[in-house]
């Protein structure tokens, strides 16, 4: 995306953005037909969810996992916007950290995939803790050290700092069942809501004490958000019945399959 915009804004000038349009349309064209589905999916857990024996809704944890996910944005959002103006000032090409912020980008996204996939296997409050304290020294480096080698600490903490994307909106869908909709606005708005808030405060340490430890301040961030990750209980009622009903129906369909090929 970065890169891409980089290329537009040299080619066209500003009016060249608007060729960005073009793959939303193509995506939201592609989605469009899968909303039923979606749609017949919601009105399932929601039925479930209004059984008689179905634990109340569990809003006080669901207030830790948005504060987390707003820590968490607030980081990443910050890197992502003062990192070209830091390299800017400091006389890199716009090339280069057009490539830096796209290789932050790509990474987070393959750092979501990946956690997801973890937390698949050893627990979803693992993976957001340990991926949080992972992007600390990430960071570090990022804002630390740097020049050409910011490349690899910039696709570090892309892997890490995003990990826990997915992870918290699945968490929060499964804390308050039958309100898909309500939480994954609230997970994802309040993400980007708290990169606006963030961003400016940031950006105030850096005219005070310049880029390089305002990005380093943003380590306390993290640390708050994985000490709060922490108090996330590894299992709850709600989720710990969702799961189990989700693990159901993925393996029922293959388990006789899977025990005959062992």
């Amino acid at each position: 995306g970065p890169l891409v915009a980089v290329a537009l804004l040299a080619m066209f000038g500003p009016p060249g953005t608007a060729l960005l349009l073009a793959p939303a349309i193509v995506v939201a064209g592609l989605l469009l037909p899968q909303m039923a589905l979606v749609e017949g999916a919601r009105r399932s857990i929601a039925a479930e969810a209004t059984d008689g024996d179905a634990p109340p809704p569990a809003w006080g944890l669901l207030r830790r996992v948005m504060v987390v996910t707003m820590l968490r944005s607030w980081a990443f959002f910050s890197v992502s916007q003062f990192v070209p103006l830091w390299y800017d000032d400091m006389g890199y090409s716009r090339a280069f950290y057009g490539s830096l912020v796209t290789a932050i980008v790509l990474a987070g996204a393959v750092g979501t995939l990946t956690g997801g996939a973890l937390a698949d296997r050893i627990g979803q409050r693992r993976v957001v803790v340990g991926s949080l304290l992972l992007a600390i020294p990430s960071l570090a480096l990022l804002a630390g050290l740097p020049g050409p080698l910011a490349i690899l600490s910039g696709i570090l903490f892309g892997l890490t700092a995003d990990a826990s994307l997915s992870i918290t909106l699945v968490m929060a869908q499964r804390l308050v069942p039958g309100r898909i909709g309500v939480t994954t606005g609230v997970i994802l708005g309040l993400g980007f809501v708290t990169g606006g808030i963030g961003v400016p405060i940031t950006g105030r340490i850096a005219d005070a004490v310049g880029y390089s430890a305002a990005l380093m301040s943003l380590c306390l961030v993290l640390a708050a958000a994985a000490l709060l990750a922490l108090r996330i209980p590894m299992e709850h009622p709600i989720a710990t019945a969702t799961s189990a009903v989700d693990q159901t129906v993925r393996t029922a369909p293959t388990t006789p399959v899977l025990k005959g090929q062992r």
